[in-house]
């Protein structure tokens, strides 16, 4: 874990004072912090209150509100707060139950719905209210106006979801391809533990902050997740919340509760308009689509979606530069500055043309020189595309397929022996590309979990490296992403890895060539027919697999490669099958399986690639017209 993400992890919020501050709209700000609102159930819930403000007291009249919830704490709130309310908003922020301030206890996601829909409908019965509640919030903040949409309150008009899956047992953050979200898992539960439970416990405290030091916290991650529990034995709620998603595989009933799963439910959506982002890099890009494809089928509001090249998080805006690579300045944008223009439509009532504009818009990478910036960075580039409709109906699926000798190519494979390799669990591929890192090259570097060299992956005996010849004209892959392959193993269980990767040939700023990670994914070999059915492998039989890998838009230039990246473990993104067939993160021992991936006529592995052509665009991207960031 790098110190950014530990910096993030130790902020604790404190209770902002009550304090007047001039902003960019029109009003004042003036700040109620600490509001205890009842719920249903008598359980209060804290709430920030930012108020459009005259000589520092509230103004007079009726607004629209603007609602966020949160385990994070408060304090995060205070741009879009007082953006929000310097406009003619009210704008909350509320602790989700048993986090920071509020009462209860603090069990993720469940009770999002309940609560959600009391907040919406205290909002509406307040003498300031207008009756109109949009929501806001970004990664639990956005799951949680999943759940509270779903509870149906009558007074909810318009929501803007930021990084928000659909399924945490699919790509969501607890489960990912079969395999656990080892880093997410324990980072979010020890970080948690710091904002709801240790405020008063200083032996806590210390014991969590010296847990998520670096050297410490990647010990923790090398042994199995049931065994975590020994960090917070004695905080009853992360113990129970842990112990539940870790003993529940995916395909468990258990996943289907709402706050944690949209798409078993989404059919009880209200038609309220939404707008989505999402990132390139987020970790949760798959499932977030998949939630504005299936909730753009179910409901008749408009809806609109913007992607860039970002990283989870990013709440108040997505920035330019992510891990080792810049995208430019035009990839920065301010995400409360679109969330106040739709809001401004549906709490409001004003037609300000949001609706009359595509219902897409898309960060195409790549279309950068590839020099080194000041700062280091290789300038990947990119620009701001229109689109309408997602995915594009005029990307053609093409299957890149796989070769022996490490080629990759539209042309079907010829009669050759597999390509194999020995996975041992006690010595996995490192993740290089971290859920907070960006794009990264994919060499190691000794900070990194599970690095003890810096060398690349590729010069790993246990990486298979699939890559185009270097392209004569630029190729433009944008859409969702799926790999179909064949292969075997000796072992009953194991797990198959898969890295898109944009390789960059030498220059003069990188005389190693850069191997630029676009996207990641996995598949447990004992879910290849799907969740609910799992089952081992027979040593040496062969299988079909298909393995759904996050969306990306990227231009891959003359002169680079498109490679693709095969192995059995990325860790500690995912955690490391230890091959034996045991209950993961339970298992007693671990073994070496040798791999086999097939690559011949009646084993044909190949890659769907959606190839957007012709090339025409700035720097050789393709087609529809480009423009300036939103």
């Amino acid at each position: 874990m790098n110190a950014t993400l530990l910096a993030l992890l130790l902020g604790l919020s404190a209770p902002q004072a009550v304090r007047s501050v001039p902003q960019e709209g029109p009003y004042e700000v003036v700040v109620r912090s600490k509001v205890m609102v009842p719920m249903r159930d008598g359980v209060r819930l804290a709430l920030d209150i930012y108020f459009p403000g005259k000589d520092g007291e509230p103004a007079s009249g009726k607004y629209p509100t603007v609602l966020e919830k949160t385990p994070y704490g408060r304090a995060a709130a205070q741009e879009q707060g007082h953006y929000f309310a310097s406009r003619g908003y009210v704008f909350i922020m509320a602790d989700c139950r048993g986090a920071n301030d509020s009462e209860g206890v603090l069990y993720f996601y469940i009770n999002d719905s309940r609560d959600g829909h009391d907040l919406v409908e205290w909002i509406a019965r307040q003498p300031w209210s207008n009756g109109a509640v949009g929501t806001y919030g970004v990664s639990h903040g956005g799951t949680a106006q999943f759940a509270t949409a779903l509870a149906r309150p009558p007074h909810l008009r318009a929501q803007f979801l930021v990084n928000a899956p659909d399924d945490y047992a699919d790509g969501g953050g607890a489960w990912n391809g079969g395999a656990w979200m080892g880093d997410h898992n324990l980072s979010h539960t020890l970080g948690r533990i710091l904002n709801a439970h240790a405020h008063d416990r200083p032996e806590l405290k210390a014991r969590v902050e010296e847990a998520l030091l670096p050297a410490n916290y990647a010990r923790w991650l090398e042994i199995p997740a049931s065994r975590h529990f020994e960090l917070f034995a004695d905080v009853p709620a992360a113990v129970a919340w842990f112990r539940d998603w870790l003993g529940h595989p995916p395909g468990d009933a258990y996943w289907e509760q709402i706050g944690y799963n949209l798409s078993a439910h989404r059919d009880n959506y209200p038609d309220v308009p939404i707008y989505f982002v999402g990132g390139w890099y987020d970790h949760v890009q798959r499932p977030f689509m998949r939630a504005y494809a299936g909730l753009k089928a179910v409901i008749r509001s408009p809806k609109k979606m913007v992607s860039g090249p970002w990283i989870h998080g990013r709440s108040r805006g997505g920035g330019q530069s992510h891990g080792q690579t810049d995208f430019g300045a035009d990839a920065d944008l301010r995400h409360v500055v679109l969330a106040e223009r739709w809001m401004e439509r549906w709490l409001k009532g004003i037609d300000n043309g949001v609706t009359e504009e595509p219902p897409v818009r898309i960060f195409v990478m790549g279309t950068g020189d590839g020099h080194k910036t000041p700062e280091g960075r290789l300038f990947h580039g990119g620009y701001w595309r229109d689109e309408p409709e997602w995915p594009l109906r005029r990307a053609a699926v093409t299957p890149y397929y796989l070769h022996a000798g490490g080629g990759l190519s539209p042309e079907p494979p010829r009669s050759a022996p597999a390509s194999g390799y020995g996975f041992d669990p006690t010595d996995p591929v490192p993740t290089i590309h971290t859920r907070e890192g960006g794009g990264w090259d994919q060499r190691c570097r000794k900070e990194f979990i599970a690095c003890k060299d810096e060398l690349p992956l590729a010069a790993r005996p246990d990486v298979l490296v699939f890559r185009t010849p270097p392209l004569e004209e630029a190729v433009e892959v944008t859409g969702p992403l799926r790999v179909r392959f064949f292969a075997a193993s000796d072992a009953p269980d194991t797990d198959f890895t898969f890295k898109l990767v944009d390789e960059y040939p030498a220059s003069p700023d990188f005389p190693a060539g850069f191997a630029l990670i676009l996207v990641d994914g996995l598949i447990r070999a004992r879910y290849r027919n799907g969740y609910a059915r799992p089952e081992p492998m027979q040593p040496g039989q062969v299988y079909e697999f298909v393995l759904e890998l996050p969306p990306t838009s990227n231009v891959f230039k003359a002169g680079h490669r498109i490679r693709l990246d095969v192995s059995s473990s990325n860790f500690p993104k995912f955690d490391v099958n230890p091959n034996t067939g045991e209950k993961i993160q339970f298992h007693t021992h671990t073994r070496v399986a040798y791999n086999q991936i097939y690559h011949d006529p009646e084993h044909a592995s190949y890659f769907e690639l959606p190839v957007v052509r012709p090339a025409a665009g700035p720097a050789g991207a393709a087609s529809a017209a480009p423009r300036r960031a939103p």
